[in-house]
């Protein structure tokens, strides 16, 4: 039996979270941005979450909160390649947004820019395309920018959503309640 926890980062998972980074390498994100991860590790913007499976961080991901605008980013998202398909990423996703909402004062836009290989689930989980720049990264990789207007969530909406998505992460890795 599994047991799934969200938690704040720790400097203990440095390691895991460089190699889910490498796990996600070249489909998700270029070997160049291995040294941004490496900085926000070192000193993050806001807040950082390990999603754990059995005591071990199997996702990561955090956001910023933009203090002079009226929006949040979500910043990094990965989940270990064994485990993509078993709802971590919606689960983590969804943990944010959660987050985000319970943030003073509160926040109307959550932005995510991301490679044309994530798009799509952003896509799927409400974001709307606003832009994609080709050779937006300085790979030469397209950047889609997302956005979420938080307007049309209201709060118990997003907490059921992210209920759901623990109870569908928890059911594809034998979690019993």
């Amino acid at each position: 039996m599994s047991r799934i926890l969200t938690r704040a980062y720790e400097e203990r998972d440095r390691a895991a979270v460089l190699a889910l980074f490498d796990q996600n390498r070249p489909e998700f994100f270029s070997a160049e941005e291995r040294d941004w991860l490496d900085e926000t590790l070192e000193a993050p913007e806001g807040p950082l979450l390990v999603v754990e499976v059995d005591g071990e961080a199997q996702a990561f991901g955090g956001y910023e909160l933009l203090e002079h605008y009226n929006r949040a980013l979500i910043v990094w998202g990965m989940a270990a390649r064994a485990r993509h398909g078993q709802g971590l990423g919606r689960l983590l996703l969804l943990e944010r947004l959660a987050r985000i909402a319970r943030e003073t004062p509160s926040t109307r836009w959550v932005a995510v820019d991301t490679s044309p290989a994530s798009a799509p689930f952003f896509e799927r989980n409400g974001f709307e395309t606003v832009a994609v720049w080709p050779q937006g990264y300085r790979d030469g990789e397209p950047l889609h920018e997302l956005r979420l207007d938080f307007c049309a969530f209201a709060p118990d909406t997003l907490d059921a959503r992210l209920l759901e998505a623990r109870q569908h992460a928890e059911a594809k890795l034998g979690v019993r309640p």
